[in-house]
Parts: C-alpha cells; sequence; structure tokens
C-alpha cells in the first residue's frame, strides 16, 4: 500500500537542507562523527556534547546528537500523504529545473512542533546557551508569503534526488526582514531516515559569508566558493544556525546505491522523474526567536497582505462592478433610444425586442462623463485609505501574535 511504499522509501532515502548540489568538501574529509570544519573555524563547548560551531562572525552552527522523534514523527506523516500538495522549488530565479519538491505543514502543526521542541529540556538548554535566545521565551515559526493565504507556515518536507540540478548558497533570513522587534532568524533541520551512511555524501555546506555575500544566489560564485563546515545527514540528528548565515544541501554522489522510484505517486507521475535513484527527505523549520539583538525597525511591506487580496481589494471590486454594471445599462438604454428614433426617422416599425420607452433614463455624455470622473477618485480613495488603513492593522495583527 502507499505507507508501506513510503516506509520503504523513508528506509532508504536520506535527507537534505532544500536541494541537491555539487560538493567541494571531500567525503573521505568528513570525521567520524560526520562533521567537517576548517582549520580555523572556531569551536565553542556546548551542553552535555552539543556541537557549536562560530562560523562567521556572530553566526553559528550547533549539532545536537540524539533523534528528534517529534520532527521525524510529523515528517513522515507528511511523506506519506502531503495534504498541500508537493510544490516545485528552483534554487534561483533563473533555474529552468526543479531542484526540489516540498510539503507544507500547517500553521497548528508548525507550532506544534514548535511546542514539542520547547518542551524537550536538552534542546531549550541549547537554546539558551549556545544561540543566546533569551530564556522563558518561545521560537514562531515563521509565515510563508507566497502562501499566507493558505495559512501555511516556513515549515516543510523536501524530497529530491541525486539526478536533480545543484542547489546554491543562500540564506534562510535577512536583518532587513520584518519580524517582531528583538527576534533573530534561525533554522531547524532534521532528517527522518532509518539509515545515511557518510559516503553517500548529502551534507550541509556553510560558508563564511551572510545574506548579501558573493555566493548568494549566484551559481557560478557558489561553485567556486569553499565550505568552511560540513555537516552529514545522519537520522539521530538535530541541526541549529543562524538563518542568516549561507548555506546550501549537497546531493547525493552518484555513486550512491540507486533504487527503483518508491517516492509517492504525485512525485513519481511528473516527467524527468528517473527510473533508479537515491531519494531524501529533510525536515525544515524556519523560526524566529527572541535574543534581544536588534529591535529594529524592519521592513513591513512583507507582513502587509497586498491591497486587493484582502478587504480593501473586495470593496474595490465592488465598486468597479457597481460601476461596471451601471455604465453598461446607461449604454445600453442610450443605444435602445438611438434605434427606436433611427426607426421612426426611416419609417420602420419599432424592433420588438426594444421596449417601448428605456428601462433606465438615458444619461447625456456630459453627465456619463461627471459620473464616471466621480466614481474613479472615489474609488482610488477608498483603495489608498483602506490598503494604508488595513496594511497597518495586519502588521499590528501579526506583531501581537508573533508571527512577524
Amino acid at each position: 500500500g502507499k505507507a508501506g511504499t513510503m516506509d520503504a522509501c523513508i528506509n532508504l532515502a536520506g535527507l537534505s537542507l532544500l536541494t541537491a548540489v555539487s560538493t567541494n568538501t571531500p567525503l573521505a574529509d568528513l570525521m567520524e562523527d560526520g562533521i567537517w570544519a576548517d582549520e580555523g573555524l572556531k569551536r565553542l563547548p556546548g551542553p552535555d556534547g552539543t556541537k557549536v560551531f562560530e562560523v562567521f562572525e556572530r553566526h553559528r552552527v550547533v549539532v545536537v546528537e540524539r533523534e528528534p522523534k517529534a520532527l521525524h514523527r510529523h515528517a513522515r506523516a507528511q511523506m506519506r500523504e502531503c495534504a498541500t500538495g508537493w510544490k516545485d522549488i528552483y534554487s534561483t530565479p533563473s533555474d529552468k529545473y526543479v531542484n526540489a519538491y516540498s510539503c507544507y505543514f500547517s500553521g497548528e502543526e508548525a507550532e506544534e512542533l514548535l511546542a514539542e521542541l520547547h518542551g524537550d529540556a536538552d534542546v531549550s538548554a541549547v537554546l539558551v546557551d549556545a544561540l543566546n535566545i533569551t530564556e522563558g521565551t518561545r521560537c514562531v515559526a515563521r509565515p510563508h508569503q507566497e502562501y499566507r493565504r493558505q495559512g501555511y507556515r516556513r515549515s516543510w518536507v523536501t524530497a529530491l534526488h541525486q539526478d536533480m540540478p545543484a542547489d546554491v548558497y543562500h540564506a534562510d533570513g535577512c536583518d532587513n526582514r520584518a519580524r517582531t522587534a528583538g527576534h533573530d532568524f534561525f533554522t531547524i533541520l532534521a532528517w527522518p531516515h532509518e539509515h545515511w551512511d557518510d559516503s553517500w555524501g548529502g551534507q550541509v555546506e556553510f560558508t563564511r559569508q551572510d545574506c548579501g555575500g558573493p555566493a548568494s544566489g549566484d551559481r557560478e560564485v557558489s561553485d567556486r566558493t569553499p565550505a568552511a563546515l560540513a555537516v552529514a545527514p545522519r537520522p539521530n540528528r538535530l541541526v541549529i544556525f543562524s538563518a542568516p548565515m549561507l548555506h546550501r544541501a549537497t546531493r547525493p554522489v552518484d555513486s550512491a546505491p540507486r533504487r527503483k522510484h518508491t517516492t509517492l505517486d504525485a512525485i513519481a507521475a511528473r516527467p524527468g522523474i528517473p527510473t533508479e535513484a537515491l531519494w531524501r527527505y529533510s525536515v525544515v523549520q524556519q523560526v524566529t526567536c527572541f535574543t534581544g539583538r536588534d529591535m529594529g525597525p524592519y521592513e513591513e511591506e512583507l507582513l502587509r497582505t497586498k491591497w486587493y487580496e484582502g478587504p480593501v481589494g473586495s470593496m474595490v471590486a465592488v465598486v468597479v462592478t457597481v460601476a461596471t454594471l451601471v455604465l453598461t445599462e446607461e449604454v445600453r438604454a442610450a443605444l435602445r433610444v438611438r434605434a427606436r428614433v433611427r426607426a421612426k426617422r426611416e419609417g420602420r416599425h419599432v424592433p420588438k425586442e426594444l421596449p417601448p420607452k428605456p428601462a433606465v433614463k438615458p444619461l447625456s455624455a456630459a453627465q456619463t462623463a461627471l459620473r464616471v470622473l466621480l466614481i474613479g477618485p472615489a474609488g482610488l480613495a477608498i483603495m489608498i485609505v483602506g490598503h494604508y488603513l488595513f496594511g497597518l492593522g495586519d502588521v499590528e495583527k501579526a506583531r501581537a501574535s508573533g508571527l512577524a
């Protein structure tokens, strides 16, 4: 059945953060713990054997050597039945081919996942001690701007295989993005499979750059930018890192074992899917957590619902619709009168389809023009004022609920 098929896929699959990528880190250089770090990389002590790396300025990567059972459980449920449907992922806007597929968690699921992580004393200690997140506060799943109307958060499962195009270095959140004052961006990553051999590749790589760095979103520069840290996607591992830092996922190497396709039928039916390949899955959560580092201000535009998607858009649509109907009826009435006058002048009978008199008294050209001029500015004024008011309302609601 489908569940059995997915279980088999999970047992065989490996995972990565987003999409596949060629790697600059030789697999032979990975240490016994599945981690490679540049000689100059600063390594900090962490609670209970947790590995903490300060990769670039204040940006850190924390590796917790324990199985995140809650993330695994939710991710496997999503893989068996993706309620939102698998979405295409492209590493850059110019990419012609899909780099991965994603299945989004609902807003409720995303918050439930975070609640379970916060309920883990060891994970909470890591957040406070290693990432300087303020004790007693809770991280919040970030809203997804593209799918905000559907209630999706930036929390999803990804699916990819070793023949997909390469990933590029990218950031998950930058300082100019809207969020609650004092919050920083972080990414939580796990791999819900039963087994993964380090020799198969698929490690996550971090480089000494952050938002706006030369390698950010640039495939050519990304390919020649060396990694400062590489972490193998082992299943009993949880990785949390500063989201502004540039990172990328590497694909399974070509020499990794290939197996017949065992993923969801919805993906298998898509064009270009190989008959045999090593598929991997990952579970990703992009969050904001309070550190008190930067109190803003931030760009508010990302939080606002576009005017045509909210109440203002509905109001404008009503105004435009009514105006269109009124003007259309006026034109029709004027045409009826002209037809009747022309018929009488030519001595013809008035057509039966024309009523004895117009249903609406026709307006003169001047009156029609005046009405159009009045409706236009009125609708524009409503749109501008409503956009401003409702836009600010969305920002305040988002901040009050911790979604900013």
